[in-house]
C-alpha cells in the first residue's frame, strides 16, 4: 500500500487513469485488487485487535501492543516503557485504565526521544469504571519521540 509521509493514499498505477477502450491487462487488475486486500486486512487487524490486559502494577515494556487495557483491582502508580518510535512502524498506542483507579501511569519514551517534547508524561486516572484516564501515542520519527493525539 503505497502511502506518503503525511498518510496520503496513492493507487496502484493502472487504478485511475483508465479510460473508454483502453484495455486493463490482468497486471494491473491484480495490481489494484492486491493493493485492496493489503489495505482492508490492515484496517480489519486494528479494528479487531484484542487489548493487552494488565492487572498488576508494573513497570510494563511496550513492544508490539497497539492497546494496552490497565485493569487493576486496587490503585498503584504505573510505568510504561515505550519502545524506540523506529521500532513502531508508524502503529500507534493506545492505552486506556479500564478499571478507573490505576492511578498515576508515567510513561517513559526510549533513550533520548521524548513525549511531546518532554521526558516522560503522567496521565492521573481515578473516577472508578468507566471514568478512567485513557491516552493514544503516535510515534514521530521526525520528532523523535512520540506525539499525544486527541
Amino acid at each position: 500500500m503505497p502511502f506518503d509521509n503525511s498518510g496520503t493514499f496513492t493507487p496502484p498505477d493502472g487504478a485511475e487513469n483508465a479510460f473508454p477502450g483502453k484495455i486493463i491487462t490482468s497486471v494491473t487488475w491484480n495490481a489494484i485488487f492486491t493493493d485492496l486486500a493489503s489495505a482492508l486486512t490492515l484496517l480489519g487487524q486494528q479494528l479487531l485487535s484484542e487489548p493487552t490486559i494488565k492487572t498488576t502494577a508494573g513497570p510494563f515494556t511496550v513492544t508490539t501492543e497497539s492497546y494496552i487495557a490497565l485493569n487493576k483491582g486496587s490503585p498503584s502508580a504505573t510505568t510504561i516503557h515505550l519502545p524506540a518510535v523506529a521500532t513502531r512502524n508508524e502503529q500507534a498506542l493506545r492505552v486506556v485504565d479500564w478499571a478507573g483507579n490505576a492511578g498515576d501511569i508515567t510513561f517513559s519514551p526510549n533513550g533520548s526521544e521524548t513525549i511531546e517534547g518532554l521526558a516522560n508524561w503522567i496521565l492521573t486516572s481515578t473516577g472508578g469504571a468507566g471514568f478512567g484516564g485513557s491516552i493514544t501515542l503516535r510515534p514521530s520519527t521526525s520528532l523523535s519521540g512520540w506525539v499525544v493525539l486527541p
